[in-house]
Formats: C-alpha cells, structure tokens, sequence
C-alpha cells in the first residue's frame, strides 16, 4: 500500500491536528485509492482559528503594516506561487482528478492575481465632501472590516483563493479559509507558501473539515465581519441563516445554467466536439458548464446522433487537447486519439444498484435517468431520508448525510416516521462519540420546530416523483390538505397549473401503494402539519351539464381577465371537462389570454379550436350559442386568436 500523506491545518501560525484527533479520508479519483487524510475540524478548532485572525487584526503586527508594505508581502506571495507552481498542480490534481496541464498552469496563472493586489493595496483612499457648513471639513476613511470567513470548492481551489483573499489582505483584512471537504490538500500546501511569504502569524489560517459543525462554526462566528463563498445554492441557504447569527456581511457565488446554442449554419463537427468538451471537462463540475443544449430544429437530428456516437466512445483516462481560453478556465480542443484507447473498456451504465442488495436499475419510457426501485434499499433508504430533513424540506438542523448514516447504522431510523420518535433515545444519543447534551438537544429541538412546516413542505419532503418544491406549492394551494391531494385523481391533479399528466400519475401511484399511506399516516400521528390554512382553492363542486365542456380536454394560456388559473380549471371540471398543462393532438380547446405565447402558436398549428378570455367568460356564463358559432378574429398581443360565442 502506497504511502499516506497526513495533513495538519494551518491556526495562528502552527500546524494542527483537529482538537479530538478526527480526521477524514481524501481519496484519490483515479483509481479510489485513499492518499491522504486531513483534519476533522471541530467547533474548538474554528473557535480558534478565528480568535486568532481577530487577534491579528486587532493588535498584531498586520494591524501596524503600511499598505505599501502590505504589498510587497502579497507580491513575494505571488512570486512563491509562481514558482511552486509545479508541486500546487500535482497535489491539486491528485486530489481531484483535473488535469495537470490545466493546475499546474492555473497555479502559475494566478500568481499574477497576488501580483495585481499587491499593487492595490497602497491604492484605497476616501474622498473629501462639500458641505454647507464653513467650520466643518467632511471626508471618508476607508477602512478594513476585521475578519473574512472564506469558503471554497474543489474544483478551482487556487483560483478562488486569490480572488478572496487577494483583495482581502490588500486592504488589511484577516482570514480564516475552509478548504473543501473533498479536496483539502492543495490548500494545506498554498499555505506553506503563506508562511515563506512572511504573512504573520494568524493573518491566513486553514482549517478543514465538513459543514457541520466547521462550515457552522465559521460562518456564524460572532467575530466574523464578512463571509465570501463560492458553491451550491443548498449549501448557501445554510450561510444565510447562520450569517443572521453574527450579522456579517455576505457575498455567494452560486455558479449557474450555461447555455450551449447551436444554429443551423454551424460547423456540426466542430460543435459536436466543442458541446462535448462543455460538459464532460471536469465531469461537469464547472460554473460554466455547457449544462444547456439549445438546437435549430433543422440540425439537430444530425447533431445530436453525432454527439452521442462521441460521448459514449469517452473512456476514463482518455488525453484531451487545451488551450488558455480566458483568465481560468482552459479551453478544450479535442480528445487525442491514441492506442491505449481502444484497449480501455468503455463506460456502460451499471445494471444494478451500488448497494449490497444488488437490486436492478429501472429506466422508465421517456427517461433518460436510472432508478433503484428496491423499498430497502439502504442508499434509497438514506437518500429519501436526507431529502426529508434537508434544508427546503422539513428543515432539520444537524440531520445531515454522517447523521443519517450513524442512525441508520444503529437501528434508530428504518423510515422517514422514525424520525419523530428520537426523542425516546435521548439518552443514547448523548452517549455517542463527539455528541453530547448540547448537540442532543439542538438536533431533538429541531425534529421538534419541524412538526409546524408548512404543508408544501411536507408535501415536496416525502420525495413524490416529479413533485419539487413548486409543485408541492401549487398543489397546496390547490388542494389545501394532504388528504384531498391523495384523494384526488389524475384528472383532477392536472387542474392544477403546472401539473402535468407524469406528475399527475405519480402522484395518484404514490398514494395508492399501502406502504405510502402507511407512512403518511404514521406521520399524522406524529403530528405534523395536514392541512394549509386559506388553502384548497378547487373545492368539489356540483357538475354542470354543457356539450361545449363535456369530455373536452382544455389548455389555459396567458391572464384570463376575471378568474384565476385554478378558477378558471375548476369551472371546465364542474362542466365534466379537464384540463392539461400542454397542447396536443387531443387537446380539444386552448383558452388564449393576454399574453399567449408559445401554446398559442402550436395550438394553432394543430388546428386546434382557439377561444379568448371574454368567450370563456360566456360559455361559463351559460350563454345558449352552439360551440360553432365564429365571431370575428381577435389579437392577443400580436396574435390573432378565433373567438368563438354562443
């Protein structure tokens, strides 16, 4: 067995392991192979560190540092940078699979970010202000905010740390940086070169370790004026509450959806190979991302069977082609073709579930995605229970993926329902390592406030295919209460907008297994929240005989002057009609308002019977006309929509 690399983290100056000697695996991508171990940091720990860059800002020597020489600090740096550039690539890509091409040139690359800080950091000034008042003279002072909590991925370590702390310790600030918890090492190593530089002790601290309870610790830290980070949107839904704590200033880089646009004159190659580098470059695991593929309609047959000829012929280990695309990130080429390629197997979708279980993976029609349907499952198992705690879900503190995994493992928590009942294990609870009676509570305390979440929450928690946080809104308001939505069948669901027929189905399926309603009845008894206060905007209603609505399918488009989306579903269903959420050859009717837009243009298209608001408004009415009679055409913003009346 290879040798392992043991970290420690960087805290006023020294190297440290974590205060209970925890630590966590970093493994390298590769080949799966454990290479390093690096500190668990505990709430001691951060305590710590952050006490220590306070010190430093406070009263050390970085407090009595001249901007100038501030400066040339962050140049000898950037200098080091540079030079280590080498080794920084190596480790960094050891630890997360990236090119080295690519890290080592990004680590040289950047140093010129220190560089151009350095020449900031004599640059801040105010400004003098007129004012009316002859004895008094009025000016600004700029000045450092104390402490900076900054917070990194793994997938442009280095980078990220220079455009955080560059500015940061130019303009006199302290920092504590926590380093990913997936790729730790390239940190632990830029922070060597801290120390050569000259910074003083307690300028720069590191520490690694997981959200909970370092992530916490460090973002909700009294003593922290500012906190910087750069990930996910759920991640940073827990800053924000944490930052409430401290009332630091705040600033998120979530990434986004990049979109990868192909016209009808395109090189399709050339777009093949450049819509192919966008996505599979670092498995994905960019901010700009090619996550979004738009296609004319006149190539995008030919584009898209050339694209995934390519895509399922990538191999791992497969070399690529880049260039220097921009400041950061690298621009891929080509995949160079080589011998060794067609000896390496190439990727198949795995048939099975990774658990021990071995269950068969599902591609249902029309999916693209792969699916365990095993009920126990232990990855589903802990999959569905992290999604039910999670922060948009239910919202319990302290039930993150080690939790869950830890109570798994004992036997505590078979289902979702035995969540409500942890408080009887108080006790043992306490007794597990690293635990105690504080973080017991807290944990308890938070199963506790949980029971009063809205329903939607409820609703979206229970992992209801296709039912996300959106649909579990309209639903509410739909419905009102968790019994008429289990009640109701596909029809009815698609009256409401925004559900279509797959969500529809799903719904009435998840209902209709016993062991759903078991569940949902033994969360009942736990007593959380089954009904919505104001909810249930499509109560049952006696039906309307009218041929116009009898067994017609309808689609709602654009504002309907006088009624409501759900108004206006609910009034076709009193009339033995339904409504979809999309046009189709059996769709019967479109109901344009102001605003159509696309449906609009498809229904007519089809050659769909089109009706505007006010001939709605009639037919509900009960106007005696036959569904025949044609009024004179209409435009709808732009549009022209056939009226029909009676």
């Amino acid at each position: 067995m290879a040798d392992i690399t043991n970290y420690q983290m960087l805290i006023n100056g020294e190297w440290v392991d974590a205060a209970d000697g925890g630590t966590f695996d970093s493994v390298n991508p590769t080949d799966g192979k454990v290479w390093s171990r690096v500190p668990e940091a505990t709430e001691a720990d951060v305590n710590r560190a952050v006490e220590a860059a306070h010190t430093a800002f406070t009263t050390g020597p970085w407090a009595s540092k001249t901007p100038t020489e501030r400066g040339k600090t962050l140049r000898k740096l950037g200098d080091l940078l540079a030079d280590h550039s080498e080794g920084l690539g190596r480790t960094e890509s050891v630890d997360t699979g990236k090119m080295l091409k690519e890290t080592r040139w990004q680590a040289k690359y950047i140093a010129e970010f220190f560089h151009f800080f350095a020449g900031c950091a004599d640059k801040v000034s105010g400004e003098t202000l007129p004012i009316d008042k002859p004895d008094m003279f009025v000016f600004t002072k700029r000045e450092p905010l104390g402490v900076v909590a900054a917070v990194v991925p793994w997938n442009s370590q280095l980078f990220l740390v220079a455009v955080k702390i560059g500015p940061a310790l130019a303009a006199g600030n302290t920092i504590v940086l926590k380093a990913s918890e997936h790729a730790s090492a390239a940190m632990l190593e830029f922070g060597k070169l801290i120390e050569e530089a000259g910074i003083p002790s307690g300028v720069v601290n590191i520490v690694t370790g997981h959200g909970e309870p370092c992530g916490r610790a460090l973002t909700g830290h009294p003593l922290v004026a500012r906190v910087s980070f750069t990930g996910g949107p759920n991640a940073a839904r827990h800053v924000l509450e944490n930052v409430k704590r401290n009332f630091a200033e705040v600033s998120l880089e979530l990434g986004g959806k990049s979109p990868f646009i192909v016209f009808d004159d395109a090189n399709i190659e050339s777009a093949v190979n450049a819509s192919i580098a966008g996505i599979f470059g670092a498995t994905g695991q960019s901010c700009v991302a090619g996550s979004r593929l738009y296609l004319h309609e006149d190539i995008a047959d030919e584009f898209l069977e050339k694209m995934v000829a390519l895509a399922k012929d990538i191999r791992i280990g497969d070399l690529v082609e880049i260039e220097k695309g921009g400041e950061v990130i690298p621009k891929v080429n080509r995949v160079v073709p080589e011998p060794a390629h067609d000896e390496r197997e190439p990727w198949q979708m795995p048939t099975t579930c990774p658990c021990h279980r071995n269950a068969p993976l599902v591609s249902p029609e029309e999916e693209v995605n792969h699916y365990c349907f095993d009920p126990v499952c232990p990855l589903q198992l802990q999959g569905r229970i992290e999604h039910f705690a999670s922060r948009q879900a239910m919202d319990i503190d302290r039930l993150g993926e080690k939790v869950v995994a830890l109570f798994i493992e004992k036997g505590w928590v078979d289902d979702v329902a035995d969540i409500y009942e942890l408080a009887g294990r108080r006790d043992e609870i306490v007794a597990l390592d690293r635990w105690g009676e504080k973080s017991a509570d807290n944990l308890l305390a938070g199963i506790e406030e949980s029971r009063e979440r809205p329903l939607w929450r409820l609703l979206f928690a229970l992992g209801i295919r296709h039912v996300g946080a959106t649909v579990a809104r309209l639903l509410t308001e739909g419905f009102g209460s968790i019994d008429r939505i289990a009640a109701a069948t596909s029809e009815e669901l698609e009256g409401v907008d925004g559900v279509g027929p797959h969500i529809a189905s799903s719904i009435v399926d998840y209902f209709t297994a016993l062991e759903n309603r078991e569940l949902v009845e033994r969360l009942r008894r736990a007593g959380l929240r089954f009904e919505e206060e104001g909810g249930g905007t499509m109560p049952a209603e006696e039906e309307v005989a009218d041929p116009r609505f009898n067994g017609k399918t309808f689609v709602l488009t654009g504002t309907l002057e006088g009624y409501t989306r759900d108004e206006a579903a609910a009034e076709i269903r009193r009339r033995s009609g339904k409504t979809t959420g999309s046009v189709s050859k059996k769709t019967d009717v479109l109901v344009a308002g102001e605003k159509a837009g696309s449906k609009l243009a498809k229904a007519e298209e089809l050659g769909i019977t089109v009706i505007d608001a006010a001939t709605f408004a009639a037919w509900v009415a009960g106007d005696t006309g036959t569904e025949s009679d044609v009024v004179e055409d209409e435009t709808v913003d732009g549009q022209t929509v056939s009226g029909e009346s009676a």
